[in-house]
């Protein structure tokens, strides 16, 4: 992350994609989410690369991103709030 980028939300989170099934920690910024886990990996997506933002399940809420090549499914608390900021990001640029 660079200095430039304001940290907005420090979480615990799962993350699955393909064959991928992490737990760590998931960072939004002002430019990006970023997912760490397991001895310094990462995935960073930027916001304008996000093409589809949905949140999934009835009781067990998760959170769906999607980009040109992958999908991302996120467990976190407070799924709703995180959703509803990623969209004003997106509609901020």
């Amino acid at each position: 992350m660079s200095s430039e980028e304001k940290v907005l939300l420090r979480r615990k989170a799962n993350v699955r994609s393909g064959r991928l099934r992490a737990t760590g920690t998931f960072i939004l910024t002002d430019r990006k989410i970023s997912f760490h886990y397991r001895a310094g990996r990462r995935i960073d997506i930027s916001v304008e690369s996000i093409k589809g933002l949905e949140t999934r399940g009835v009781i067990f809420k998760k959170m769906a991103v999607s980009t040109d090549e992958r999908e991302y499914v996120v467990y976190l608390k407070g799924v709703e709030n995180v959703v509803g900021l990623l969209n004003a990001l997106r509609n901020k640029r």
